[in-house]
């Protein structure tokens, strides 16, 4: 049975290649530059800010969403779907609720986003 040969070590230069080549960067240089900031001609490019989906939802029971009490039957028109899938048990958000909701007349009010932030 034959002696397996050793294998090489990436610390040994290419025998290929000529000493001190710094044409091709070394996977050490890759790791080295990865979290390494862009040059300033290049700044990153901003993401473009998440579209935030509204709908309306129909008020089940008495809730308070961003500082306003709202009473059973009103519909809210301009919601966040995170602030209502949060109120899921307070507020409605299917299409039917809201159908009905304005079959009967509901009072509309307008969700005010400016209250959410303060």
């Amino acid at each position: 049975m034959a002696k397996a040969q050793p294998k090489p070590t990436t610390d040994a230069p290419d025998a290929g290649a000529p000493a001190g080549d710094q044409g091709a960067p070394t996977e050490l240089q890759a790791l080295a530059t990865a979290g390494a900031p862009p040059a300033a001609g290049n700044p990153p490019a901003e993401a473009p800010p998440a579209k935030v989906e509204r709908r309306a939802v129909r008020v089940l029971a008495a809730v308070t969403i961003a500082d306003v009490r709202y009473q059973p039957g009103v519909l809210i028109e301009g919601i966040p779907m995170d602030l209502a899938e949060a109120h899921a048990g307070s507020v409605d958000a299917h299409p039917d609720a809201v159908a009905y909701a304005r079959s009967t007349n509901a009072q509309v009010l307008q969700f005010e986003p400016e209250r959410d932030l303060e």
